[in-house]
């Protein structure tokens, strides 16, 4: 997958959550893992990858979208 998002559409794709390669997993080393010594493996989803930037972004931004496509439903005064 290429890094560049470009078009009309660039801003809103390269926002979009569903268009982004997956985030990868880590392994927690055994120093910050304090289960180790029990063979239990812990893994972390790099989230501060993610060009939203965190993970509360990622519902804000579906809510906002299903919001545009469906009009606001909220009457107005």
């Amino acid at each position: 997958m290429k890094n560049v998002v470009e078009g009309p559409d660039a801003l809103q794709d390269f926002l979009d959550p569903g268009k982004h390669p997956n985030l990868p997993m880590v392994e927690l080393p055994a120093s910050l893992n304090p289960l180790a010594g029990e063979k239990v493996q812990i893994f972390a989803r790099l989230m501060g990858m993610s060009p939203i930037g965190n993970v509360k972004a990622v519902p804000a931004f579906n809510m906002i979208r299903e919001m545009h496509w469906w009009g606001d439903l909220v009457s107005k005064p």
